[in-house]
């Protein structure tokens, strides 16, 4: 009796060790057959994005299915360049599991693919459901590369805003090129690094282009570099300097496309903004608002403006009064605190009775900036005073025009600096001098001169 007990429990043993033998290879046979079907979706997702699908943030797991599953519809298909199909056999279903512990496959909608988990709703594993009529349903896929209908080409040309080059678009059509199972995981690539950062640059710094190199960070070999400036057509960095001319705005795009699609993938795009402040416009002045002598004779009524002032009464034979001219000029690609030419001044010195003088006068100056599209008026006084004739040179008897006030700010803010417009008088005609502030005549004589304008930034407390 002793010796059949100890033979059912040897047997007892034994049976039970096969047993955990047995459950043991079950379970890792089932964990590589889910590793394997998991790369094998992820191979169809990646072929099913490429040839116009799409795959909502928001979209569940089954419903990602769902969509592999899909054909193109009638109308897509007579023009779509690729696969038409579907990703999946229809009748491919998942087995959903909910509770923690168990390998399962888990849908991650920010890369768009399923990985491997232990925890989350998703797939323990994938069959063949038992439904033999499971049949595909069709969808409208969107395609940037269509068969030509109007072009002799085979697809149609079109001008838009250029997308990132394709690296795994699958280029035959019909049946699904099935490709190797990609490692466990991709790393993504780093974007391409630049030799100058994007920001606001003096114009200096443009001479006549800002040259920027841009630098490969991923191992060698790995990534392709690519650019786009200004939304122009992507091209591949070759090592030459991209040359950004002076522009008020210039944008580069740039990203790193992978070599190797199976342990890499194309990074992040990356923006970066070059910026620089210029002024290309004309300028004019207008006189208004004049003040003088209880007595005053003026050319300008209340509420008048024009670039020509008289006043005062002649006391001469022939009867002509003090009188200003204001010229405006153009000016082009102007950097900020850049001295140019803003206008000419005319200035007659007419002898005038006293008491029938103006004191001052107003001058409105009115910028129109075509770069960077502002249009301003600007306020300034010039005061003007008449000496006594005392006959001891010319200077000395020499009327003049004086600005008590050299500079006016903008109320525009551009590229979030504001500015002010300085004025100083420049060279000058004979019968007369200048300084930086002042304008003097001889009597009875005329004298004209340059007047430069500079714009500068102001401090903003």
């Amino acid at each position: 009796m002793i010796e059949m007990l100890m033979v059912v429990a040897v047997l007892s043993c034994l049976l039970a060790a096969g047993y955990l033998v047995v459950s043991g290879t079950t379970s890792a046979a089932r964990a590589i057959k889910l590793q394997s079907d998991v790369a094998t979706i992820n191979n169809a997702i990646r072929t099913y994005l490429v040839n116009g699908g799409s795959i909502p943030d928001s979209a569940r797991a089954d419903e990602v299915l769902a969509r592999l599953k899909c054909t193109s519809d009638q109308a897509t298909s007579a023009r779509m360049a690729g696969l038409r199909g579907t990703m999946l056999d229809a009748r491919l279903r998942g087995i959903s599991i909910a509770t923690a512990g168990p390998e399962r496959a888990v849908w991650n909608s920010a890369k768009q693919r399923f990985e491997i988990a232990t925890a989350g709703a998703g797939f323990s594993a994938f069959d063949l459901g038992a439904d033999p009529s499971a049949a595909a349903l069709e969808e409208t896929r969107t395609r940037t590369l269509n068969l030509a209908t109007t072009d002799k080409w085979i697809w149609d040309s079109a001008d838009s805003v250029p997308s990132r080059p394709a690296k795994r678009e699958v280029a035959t059509a019909g049946v699904i090129q099935i490709e190797p199972a990609p490692p466990p995981s991709i790393t993504r690539l780093a974007p391409p690094g630049v030799s100058i950062p994007g920001s606001l640059y003096d114009l200096g710094a443009f001479s006549p282009t800002l040259q920027v190199s841009l630098l490969d960070r991923n191992p060698p070999g790995t990534a392709l570099l690519y650019y786009s400036i200004e939304n122009g057509p992507w091209q591949q960095y070759t090592g030459t300097p991209l040359e950004l001319p002076a522009r008020l705005t210039t944008r580069i795009r740039t990203y790193a496309a992978a070599t190797n699609s199976e342990e890499y993938e194309d990074s992040e795009p990356r923006t970066e903004t070059y910026e620089t402040i210029y002024f290309t416009g004309t300028a004019a002045g207008n006189f208004h608002s004049p003040l003088g002598d209880s007595r005053m004779l003026s050319s300008l009524a209340a509420g008048q403006k024009s670039p020509n002032f008289k006043w005062g009464d002649p006391a001469t034979a022939d009867k002509k009064q003090n009188e200003l001219n204001f010229t405006g000029a153009s000016f082009v690609r102007i950097a900020p605190n850049q001295e140019f030419k803003l206008g000419a001044l005319t200035y007659y010195n007419g002898t005038t009775y006293s008491g029938t003088n103006a004191t001052s006068i107003k001058v409105a100056i009115d910028l129109d900036l075509t770069t960077p599209g502002v249009k301003e008026t600007l306020a300034f006084t010039f005061n003007l005073l008449s000496t006594p004739n005392r006959g001891v040179s010319a200077d000395a008897d020499a009327d003049y025009v004086y600005i008590p006030d050299v500079s006016t700010s903008f109320r525009t803010t551009i590229k979030g600096k504001q500015f002010e417009l300085i004025l100083r008088f420049g060279e000058h005609s004979a019968n007369g001098f200048t300084t930086i502030d002042t304008f003097h005549a001889h009597e009875g004589k005329t004298l004209s001169g340059t007047i430069y304008g500079r714009l500068s930034e102001v401090s903003v407390p």
